[in-house]
């Protein structure tokens, strides 16, 4: 959904859309019981911040490498 003002156009964030909805099903067991019950889950539920700080993370470094070339130029 976005929202459009007269000076600009504000969008949804997506990626933390998707991890805690992601997060939330995976949690609550609409994805299976045994995921829910997975160690793997819990640890990922427990750390969440990091998880979405690593994700951003990994969207930086791809638009650093895709134009590194280009930055590079300019100088």
């Amino acid at each position: 959904m976005s929202l459009t003002y007269p000076h600009r156009r504000y969008e949804e964030p997506v990626i933390p859309a998707f991890w805690y909805v992601t997060l939330a099903n995976l949690t609550s067991g609409r994805l299976g019981r045994r995921a829910a019950d997975s160690r793997a889950v819990g640890v990922l539920a427990e750390n969440h911040a990091v998880v979405l700080m690593g994700l951003y993370l990994v969207v930086v470094v791809l638009v650093l490498q895709r134009f590194w070339d280009y930055w590079v130029s300019l100088v």
